[in-house]
């Protein structure tokens, strides 16, 4: 004959609704924490660990000093290029501009999310120059230029080549490299993107990053 089962008490009850609780929020927190580090980035190349930049000093689009101590506090995304290429210095301002606009979420990252063009002709791109270049982009783009010395040992940290060519027309061209350099709010080189860029897999790669 069956035993009949006895209800179960209040003090039961709430044990195992306390327990179903832990098993549900303690599944997630594990989760999370395995995919936080379980990070595999879609289109950065990382750095392990993240390399300190040495100092220099440029000077911004305000004729103001810029120094690494300015890098801290935010994610910089540093971009090589010069105005006599407009268009191409224009489209990697315009990729910038379309990872900047999916960075919304959250909003804070957004704020703390900064672009800045390193001029890889220094000479011709003047601070007023680059004011003038940069107007339609807003607050968040900032243009940096200097002595040819310093551009070129920060590209040298950066892992960017540069070299001015002459032109059968009796002009010049600078081919450089492509790559975005991503500074972290330690003022720290994170890593570089390279290769196709993406403004959807950079601006994932990047939020995960500030997530961490």
């Amino acid at each position: 004959m069956d035993r009949m089962r006895r209800p179960r008490s209040r003090r039961q009850l709430l044990f195992l609704l306390l327990s179903g609780l832990l098993a549900i929020y303690g599944g997630y927190y594990l989760g999370n924490e395995y995919a936080r580090h379980s990070f595999q980035p879609r289109a950065i190349a990382l750095l392990q660990p993240p390399k300190p930049l040495a100092e220099f000093q440029l000077t911004d689009q305000q004729s103001a000093p810029f120094r690494p101590e300015q890098l801290k506090g935010r994610w910089t995304l540093l971009l090589p290029g010069y105005l006599q290429a407009g268009e191409e210095t224009a489209a990697l301002l315009g990729l910038a501009s379309r990872i900047h606009n999916r960075l919304a979420t959250p909003m804070e990252l957004q704020r703390r999310f900064r672009v800045a063009l390193v001029s890889m002709d220094p000479t011709e791109d003047t601070p007023e120059r680059l004011r003038d270049f940069l107007r339609p982009y807003g607050q968040p783009f900032v243009g940096l230029t200097g002595d040819a010395a310093t551009i070129q040992a920060l590209a040298a940290q950066l892992g960017w080549v540069s070299l001015r060519v002459t032109t059968e027309d009796g002009g010049y061209r600078v081919d450089h490299s492509t790559s975005l350099a991503l500074i972290n709010p330690a003022g720290e080189l994170v890593g570089l993107f390279t290769g196709l860029l993406n403004p959807a897999t950079i601006a994932q790669d990047i939020q995960q990053l500030a997530a961490f």
